[in-house]
């Protein structure tokens, strides 16, 4: 008899609801797995395509800054997980100077969130995020070129949708809620680490899920039960010979990030025993955070935030200020491409 189990599916920006049981979940991870190599970006396309001076350090900026976009307006954790993945395939196919890279981001951002969001911000907020580099025509251009480039693909499953549903694979007897609150708050985390782009969207939800039942020390039994269950799940690389390795490379990676949290927080807790103060209770939800990382980035002093959503006025063109502009991130990297094109 089929386990009662109810995957619970609630997108409240759409305005959808659904409840499916647990044969549908594997029914439709099995669909969307077997289109997952159509939106996966190559894993090295800064060596392999990148050309023009592109670096790790780029896109590990850039991560952080979309981070900053979606505090400040409100943002699915969704939206900037599909804003990522249609800059990463774009940079597979074409090499960009600093210039066009900003462009792209600012793009890429752009139609992310009118896929995913109710409210939309402006071009002219753009224009005010690029200091005003870009005109709203040329955004609009570069969304019609990613647009052509993706071949109007533009909605991968992210590792954080799969997790969604492999979970309800688990036994329903287990805390599940829990599970996937962890389970989301790490893969959010990776969103910014470049080298993550070696395994697929689906593997990094596999391997971020069993490392969460490791450190909730779920019985083995469960985590056996579980795993029998992805064997039906027919993803395209589980019949390579490496698959299984690059799964426990990339669960020891996530790991070792949620050993290194849980150190941290024991010697805080440490400390502060030392010093006889109690530890603050945690407020953490479980909700879509993310460190506010920020080398060597210019930030103003914090202001109030001004969240972007569909109550606020939608012709709003000017980023609030807690927002790290755009043109200043790659200032020095322009800088230095164009002293290279001198005579």
């Amino acid at each position: 008899m089929e386990e009662d189990n109810l995957v619970e599916s609630n997108d409240e920006r759409a305005g959808t609801y659904e409840m499916f049981t647990k044969r549908e979940a594997l029914f439709r991870i099995k669909n969307i797995a077997s289109d997952e190599w159509m939106y996966t970006p190559d894993p090295d396309y800064i060596n392999n395509k990148q050309k023009d001076g592109m670096k790790v350090e780029w896109r590990n900026r850039i991560t952080e800054w979309f981070q900053r976009i979606r505090q400040a307006y409100n943002l699915d954790t969704t939206t900037i997980f599909k804003a990522v993945n249609y800059m990463d395939r774009y940079l597979s196919k074409y090499s960009l100077d600093p210039v066009n890279f900003r462009l792209l981001v600012l793009g890429a951002l752009f139609i992310a969130t009118k896929v995913e969001e109710l409210a939309i911000p402006t071009q002219h907020l753009a224009y005010h995020l690029s200091q005003g580099a870009f005109v709203p025509e040329d955004i609009q251009f570069m969304e019609i070129e990613i647009l052509q480039c993706l071949q109007y693909r533009l909605h991968p499953i992210t590792p954080i949708d799969y997790a969604s549903l492999l979970i309800q694979l688990l036994p329903s007897t287990l805390t599940l809620e829990t599970i996937k609150i962890r389970t989301d708050d790490l893969l959010s985390n990776f969103v910014f680490d470049y080298s993550i782009l070696k395994f697929p969207a689906s593997m990094q939800a596999v391997a971020a899920i069993t490392c969460v039942l490791r450190i909730l020390a779920i019985p083995q039994n469960y985590v056996i039960l579980w795993l029998q269950e992805l064997e039906s799940c027919s993803f395209h690389y589980e019949h390579l010979s490496n698959a299984s390795v690059n799964i426990q490379q990339c669960a020891q990676k996530f790991c070792n990030h949620l050993l290194l949290e849980q150190a941290a927080d024991q010697e805080v807790e440490r400390m502060l025993s030392n010093l006889g103060v109690a530890p603050e209770p945690s407020t953490a939800d479980g909700g879509d955070t993310f460190d506010n990382f920020d080398n060597g980035m210019s930030t103003p002093p914090p202001q109030e935030q001004r969240p972007y959503s569909d109550h606020q006025d939608p012709d709003r063109d000017t980023p609030p200020g807690d927002v790290t502009l755009i043109t200043p991130m790659l200032e020095d990297e322009e800088n230095r491409a164009y002293n290279k094109r001198k005579w």
